[in-house]
């Protein structure tokens, strides 16, 4: 009789685990994490919620080669509002993605190749990119080129933190500075991989 209310506790858990698919409903499960963009909260998915895209070798300076990963945050608010996190960063081939990068937010990219080279590892601001869209009124906000630092802590080889707090700028159709979208990211969870 003992087993009884442990097979019960473990029949509880499994279908309250597997009871969360919904056939109408295909977005992935929001995770307990959240981060900040333009004063809006965005809950990160439990699915692709983090991902990286890496190719190796993409930039030589003076015969050193560099790998570039792009990692991006996806979140929800509700069920109508989206936004994407995402940074571009460049770090010595052989190297692991881990560390704090400046970010390089000059207007001027081609002086990109002389910051990186002075570095290990840099972030380019300008193919950084911020958005949030809602799907009830239709608005987005779209930004990049965040100023500052971002941290990646590789907790294992599918697992990363992610951290910033600083600004992604909103630009308009001229590429005028408007104003900045605030953002803060302190996460961690799984990585999916969608590198070549």
């Amino acid at each position: 009789m003992k087993k009884l209310p442990i097979l019960i506790s473990m029949l509880f858990l499994i279908l309250t685990a597997c009871g969360g698919s919904d056939d109408n409903n295909n977005i992935p499960p929001a995770v307990g994490q959240s981060f900040n963009f333009d004063g809006q909260t965005y809950t990160l998915l439990g699915l692709q919620g983090i991902t990286e895209a890496k190719m190796e070798n993409v930039m030589d300076i003076d015969g050193v080669q560099y790998d570039r990963s792009t990692i991006s945050l996806i979140g929800l608010q509700g069920f109508v509002k989206t936004a994407t996190v995402s940074f571009d960063v460049y770090y010595k081939h052989g190297m692991t993605v881990a560390g704090t990068y400046n970010i390089f937010d000059d207007i001027d990219e081609s002086s990109f190749d002389t910051y990186l080279g002075a570095r290990d590892r840099a972030c380019l601001g300008w193919v950084s990119q911020a958005s949030a869209f809602d799907n009830m009124s239709g608005i987005d906000t779209s930004a990049n080129n965040p100023s500052g630092t971002v941290t990646i802590v590789v907790n294992s080889p599918t697992n990363y933190t992610i951290q910033y707090t600083g600004n992604f700028k909103v630009y308009d159709d001229g590429f005028t500075f408007v104003r900045n979208a605030p953002t803060v990211v302190n996460v961690t969870g799984a990585v999916e991989d969608f590198s070549n």
